[in-house]
């Protein structure tokens, strides 16, 4: 999930400048998946060695040619981010200091969806909590506030002069310490970073989520307010991204600071459990520090959209549910009458409404005849009041459904016609479902009648809608309204590898926190859920002590201990209808469920980290065991039961223009849940464990039997583990009910045209024209251009260039420049088709790996003849073989583990020598 970029308003005032804070509400989208982790030119990270000295491998990379801009001293991550135009993964991974080598990827933000609404600092008196949704009100009615956990936050900064953040920065403050790795500017007028002690956030999302960990004023608090931050910037205050190298630098930075916890709300769909920054993520849990990272925000587009660094094998990866609260605003009516009364009338809307726009203007009825059945529910009727402008028009709810009203309304005044609605069902969850219109708002009832009557004797009502703190409310959240359910946006699991993820979840939804200048926000994302678990760690280091006291094992005990903990929560089917159900979501979508930190804290049960990963039906891993701890000073006997969620069919074939099957998406595949329970054994007779005692649960499993293994069916649920004293854990399970790698059609998108090469300022197709001087002038374009889209994932894909002579049968991998007609590895444009001429030293060498499937959209990769070791293609003919490698394909050698582009030969003609573009 990549951050959120929001505006600060600025007002000029008496005196100097005033400042006010906005109070937004907007979802943390997702980007496209072909940049939001896109390579980045020429940069690599590679990890040397085992034994190898960083300093003297550094400087075998820069005598083998590469640049070397960051080396990582680290005993979790021993490597280097490099530069180079001559070198690609094989090559790299060649080289005898190197273990593994991957390309430095981008991380992208997003811009904002909604509109944002002002608040002052005094917002905090409104009051918000979800605290008792997961037991976290309890642990601070029993003074548990995290005193002397450390958390580094990973972010765009913090706005540490917050008073609810402790208003400074540096040992003493609640911003004990931090970094800023990036810079002001970097990423947006300058590829060069300028580290600075300073971590002032300008951007907004880095102060929300450390809020939610720890702000504390006089009505608001969050998770572990009295733990210390530690924040670590990694975005410029005007870019749209970070990258790889700079998130583990963070990570191992806050590591070497000492930190207990590492909280990052970032990423990128991906899904690799292998990669670095998820490496290294991992690595630092084995060290004993707790590190939860953000799940992502793709869930829309149904399963594996898992985000990168959440992949990694004992990070938390946390799942986003809706906070049972929602935020509402209320404008104040005077009576125009002999007395001028005035009331405070709630309303809720998409988007708080601007005070400036509305205010002063009257309320009109629509209609003032009580009898009218069909209150703007059809054609006009000449009596009517029809005069609107600069008016705020008053409709009852009922008759027709809000579609249909607010067609007949906006017809008058082109969706510029403030509407207000007053129905029996508020609070009401319209505008969540789908109306998106930011002109209109709901009404209680008892408030549209009093309007009504008082218009209806002449009398004028006027609105003011000052959205001042005093009017900040918060109402209750039923589940009929999302409250409490998993929310439509979190990203769907497995990992490409079919490793469980997300693991837990918490309220992310809605939530209510600082923001930049002192104020105050309402962001939705996994983003505001992954710094509640970091905040649920703390409370338990505060209590118990972190990895300096327990050492190195810490970090995964706690983690099992939260993941646990989970309560499970009803199914969504549809994000537009939400509503209890007697079905239980599945653990893909939001790990054990619910974190439930009176758990975490209290219970004297303890599990070792254990996730019951039965991969498919080829890979199947039937036998698993968990390790049970009693730190009670009684025996306690232990009972074990199966709790299934809802199974899925992954693929769907007639939501397709091509017919064939792909991963259908949240819609598709959430619509019709169905029970896969796998046959399991559970341990037999009686299983107490003594005072002070750990005993192995053996489980062993099959999986569900009748299952469609062309839809790729995905199943999951929950082994109960129930003891004595009355304490209840989980331990989750996942499996999918086919063999992915010989029931999957195939890695590449084939239909609308997918695979296609094209070329020429027409779009020639390269069966017409498979011939090529790399003129790259935008009237010639006699180059390849690319594009495709991934069906599923692919750890590898590979456009590799050959001599005439060359077959498929000559396949060896890794090809050798050189060796076997291997020409080289073709290097890419990737930053969309050029307008004008390109710079073609602004590509990428192939082969690139972990690609995930596409959510949307396309690829678009241009070939302008250079090769990875820096060469270009010279006059004469050639093959080329562009493929991606199979899931589950342990053999690269074999050349029937790979899905192959079939693409005719192609000639490379000379370039014309008066030709002045390249």
């Amino acid at each position: 999930m990549r951050l959120l970029n929001f505006l600060t308003v600025l007002t000029a005032a008496a005196g100097g400048l005033s400042v006010e804070a906005s109070l937004l509400r907007r979802d943390d989208a997702s980007a496209t998946n072909d940049t939001s982790s896109a390579p980045i030119p020429n940069r690599y990270i590679v990890e040397f060695a085992e034994g190898v000295n960083p300093q003297q491998a550094a400087s075998d990379l820069a005598n083998a040619g590469a640049s070397v801009l960051k080396i990582f001293d680290s005993d979790v991550f021993s490597g280097a981010s490099v530069l180079s135009d001559t070198h690609n993964l094989d090559t790299l991974q060649s080289l005898t200091p190197v273990l593994r080598s991957w390309h430095s990827k981008k991380i992208k933000l997003t811009a904002p969806i909604a509109t944002s609404q002002t608040f002052g600092p005094g917002a905090a008196s409104a009051n918000f909590s979800v605290h008792h949704m997961t037991g976290v009100d309890k642990l601070h009615e029993a003074g548990i506030l995290g005193k002397g956990a450390k958390v580094a936050v990973v972010d765009t900064g913090v706005w540490y002069p917050h008073h609810a953040l402790g208003g400074g920065f540096g040992p003493g403050f609640k911003v004990a310490g931090g970094y800023d790795l990036v810079g002001t500017w970097w990423g947006y007028n300058t590829s060069d970073k300028s580290p600075k002690p300073d971590p002032l956030d300008g951007l907004g999302h880095g102060t929300h989520v450390s809020g939610i960990i720890a702000g504390q004023a006089d009505s608001y608090v969050g998770v572990a307010p009295e733990a210390s931050l530690y924040v670590y910037k990694v975005f410029g205050d005007y870019a749209d991204y970070t990258d790889t190298d700079t998130l583990i630098d963070a990570f191992l930075m806050a590591y070497s600071d000492g930190a207990d916890i590492i909280t990052s709300s970032v990423g990128g769909q991906s899904g690799f459990s292998d990669d670095p920054w998820a490496v290294t993520a991992s690595r630092l849990a084995e060290k004993g520090v707790v590190v939860t990272i953000a799940n992502g925000n793709d869930g829309t587009s149904g399963p594996f959209s898992e985000s990168n660094g959440s992949n990694g094998e004992f990070v938390l990866a946390v799942a986003s549910v809706n906070s049972d609260v929602t935020a509402e605003a209320a404008f104040e009516a005077t009576f125009e009458s002999h007395t001028s009364k005035k009331i405070t009338v709630s309303y809720q809307a998409s988007v708080f409404w601007d005070s400036a726009a509305y205010d002063g203007w009257p309320i009109v009825p629509f209609n003032t005849d009580p009898s009218a059945p069909t209150d703007a529910c059809h054609a006009f009727n000449s009596g009517w009041n029809l005069n609107y402008t600069n008016s705020i028009v008053l409709v009852s709810d009922g008759a027709c459904n809000w579609q249909t009203k607010l067609s007949v309304l906006n017809a008058l005044h082109n969706y510029t016609l403030p509407i207000l609605i007053y129905t029996s069902q508020y609070p009401v969850s319209a505008f969540f479902n789908g109306s998106g219109d930011s002109t209109v708002g709901y009404i209680p009832l008892d408030a549209g009648e009093t309007f009504m009557q008082a218009l209806r004797t002449g009398v004028k009502v006027t609105a003011s809608f000052k959205n001042t703190v005093e009017h900040l409310k918060f109402l209750p959240s039923p589940a009929f309204y999302g409250g409490g359910m998993p929310s439509y946006y979190s990203s769907v699991g497995p990992t490409n590898d079919l490793a469980l993820k997300p693991d837990v979840a918490a309220p992310g939804g809605d939530i209510f926190s600082t923001y930049l200048d002192d104020g105050w926000a309402i962001l939705s994302g996994t983003s505001m859920a992954t710094p509640y678990i970091a905040g649920v760690a703390a409370l338990y280091i505060g209590k118990y002590g972190g990895r300096h006291v327990h050492g190195p094992g810490f970090a995964k005990d706690l983690s099992m201990r939260i993941i646990a903990s989970g309560k499970s929560l009803d199914w969504l089917s549809d994000p537009l209808n939400p509503g209890t159900s007697d079905i239980r979501a599945p653990v893909f979508q939001v790990g054990t469920g619910l974190v439930n930190a009176s758990k975490v804290l209290n219970f004297q049960t303890s599990l070792s980290f254990s996730k019951f990963m039965l991969n498919d039906t080829h890979n199947f891993e039937r036998y698993h065991s968990v390790d049970i701890t009693n730190n009670s000073p009684r025996p306690i006997t232990y009972t074990f039961s199966v709790e299934a969620s809802g199974a899925i069919d992954t693929m769907v074939s007639n939501q397709d223009p091509s017919g064939k099957p792909v991963v259908g998406v949240y819609t598709q595949v959430f619509a019709a849940p169905y029970a896969a329970v796998p046959s399991v054994t559970l341990p037999h007779g009686t299983f107490t464990v003594k005072p002070g005692q750990t005993k192995t649960a053996n489980i062993n499993f099959m999986y569900p039997s009748g299952l469609n293994a062309t839809n790729l069916p995905l199943y999951s649920g929950k082994i109960i583990i129930t003891g004595s004293n009355g304490e209840s854990l989980a331990v989750p399970y996942m499996g999918v009910g086919a063999n992915i790698h010989k029931d999957l059609d195939s890695v590449f998108y084939y239909g609308s045209g997918l695979p296609g090469i094209t070329s020429g300022s027409r779009g020639t197709p390269i069966g017409d024209a498979p011939s090529w001087s790399f003129n790259v002038n935008p009237f010639v374009k006699s180059y390849p251009t690319l594009r495709l889209a991934f069906n599923f994932d692919t750890t590898e894909f590979r456009w590799d260039i050959f001599e005439s002579t060359w077959r498929e049968k000559d396949w060896t991998y890794p090809p050798v420049v050189g060796k076997k007609g291997y020409v080289g590895a073709a290097s890419l444009w990737s930053n969309g088709i050029p307008l004008l001429i390109p710079n073609t030293s602004d590509v990428s060498a192939t082969p690139f790996t972990d690609i995930p499937r596409s959510i949307s959209g396309s690829y678009a990769w241009l070939w302008f003849g250079q090769l990875a070791n820096g060469s270009q293609m010279t006059p004469g003919t050639y093959w080329m073989r562009l493929a991606a490698l199979r899931p589950f394909s342990t053999n690269p050698q074999n050349s029937d583990n790979w899905d192959i582009f079939t693409t005719p030969q192609f000639q490379v003609t000379p370039l014309p020598t008066e030709d002045k573009f390249r």
